[in-house]
C-alpha cells in the first residue's frame, strides 16, 4: 500500500502529462477504498490541480475545477468511470461540507458528461436526478465559493428545462452566495425564464440584482428585461429609468 501511493504521487507530480492525471487518480481512488477522509480529500485535489495544470485553467474556483475533472473522467479516461462514480458517492456521504461540496461537483461533472458520451447528447433536461441532487447537496453546504458554482449549473438547467422550482433555488442561492458575476450569471439565467414563464415579480427581483451588481454586459441586456417587465406593470417612470440606464451601459 505504502509502496503503491508512493509510486502514484510521484508519477502525479512528475509533469509527465500524459502519465500525471492517470496516476493522480489511481492514487484518489486508491486513498478512497482505503477510508483515511483526509487523504482522500488530498488525493482528489491533487488530481484536481494535475488536470488543471496541463489543461491551464489553474486559476478557475475549485468547485469549478473539481466539475471539470468529472467531465474528464467520463469522457477522457473512462476506464475510471465507475471506480470515480464509487469514490464520489463516499465522500458526498461524508460528514464534511467542503469534502462533500467537493465531491459532489465532480459527481455532477461525470454524470452529465456520462449522459453525453453514453447517449450522444448533452441536453441537461435529460439528466439523471444525480446531477440534480449532487448540486443541490453543493447549495446545502453553504459555502459560497462552491454554492455560486453550483448555482450557475442549476440555473442552467432550469432555464432549458423550464423549471421554475428549480429556478428559485438557483436564484435564492445565487443571491446568497455574493455579487460576483458568476451570481450575476446565473440570477440572469433564471431572470429569463421567469420572465418566460410570467413570473414577473421575480423576473424583476433578478433582473434588478443583474443591473446593481454585474460589471459586464449583462447589465446592460437586464435593464432592457427589466424596463419591459415594468412596462408591463403599467410602471412607466421605473420602465424610462431602466432603458436609460441600458442605453448608458451602450457608451
Amino acid at each position: 500500500m505504502a509502496g503503491a501511493v508512493e509510486a502514484f504521487q510521484l508519477a502525479a507530480a512528475s509533469g509527465d502529462t500524459r502519465h500525471s492525471v492517470p496516476a493522480a487518480l489511481h492514487l484518489w481512488i486508491l486513498q478512497s477504498e482505503v477510508g483515511d477522509s483526509r487523504a482522500v480529500d488530498e488525493a482528489y485535489l491533487l488530481a484536481v490541480d494535475v488536470l488543471a495544470q496541463k489543461r491551464a485553467y489553474e486559476d478557475m474556483p475549485v468547485a469549478q475545477k473539481s466539475l471539470g475533472l468529472g467531465t474528464h473522467i467520463a469522457c477522457y479516461q473512462r476506464e475510471f468511470v465507475q471506480s470515480a462514480r464509487r469514490a464520489l458517492h463516499r465522500s458526498v456521504n461524508s460528514e464534511d461540507p467542503v469534502s462533500v461540496s467537493l465531491a459532489a461537483m465532480g459527481l455532477a461533472g461525470l454524470e452529465m458528461q456520462d449522459l453525453e458520451v453514453t447517449y450522444g447528447y448533452a441536453d441537461v433536461s435529460a439528466a439523471k436526478a444525480v446531477i440534480k441532487r449532487s448540486l443541490l447537496r453543493v447549495i446545502d453546504s453553504g459555502l459560497p465559493d462552491y454554492v455560486v458554482v453550483a448555482a450557475k449549473w442549476l440555473a442552467s438547467i432550469s432555464e432549458q428545462t423550464g423549471d421554475v422550482d428549480l429556478a428559485r433555488i438557483a436564484l435564492r442561492a445565487a443571491m446568497d452566495s455574493g455579487n460576483s458575476e458568476d451570481a450575476c450569471h446565473a440570477v440572469s439565467r433564471v431572470g429569463r425564464l421567469f420572465k418566460r414563464e410570467g413570473q414577473t415579480e421575480e423576473a424583476i427581483t433578478a433582473m434588478r440584482f443583474v443591473v446593481e451588481n454585474s460589471q459586464t454586459g449583462l447589465a446592460r441586456l437586464a435593464s432592457e428585461d427589466l424596463g419591459d417587465l415594468l412596462t408591463a406593470q403599467g410602471d412607466t417612470e421605473g420602465a424610462r429609468a431602466a432603458y436609460h440606464r441600458a442605453r448608458e451601459r451602450e457608451r
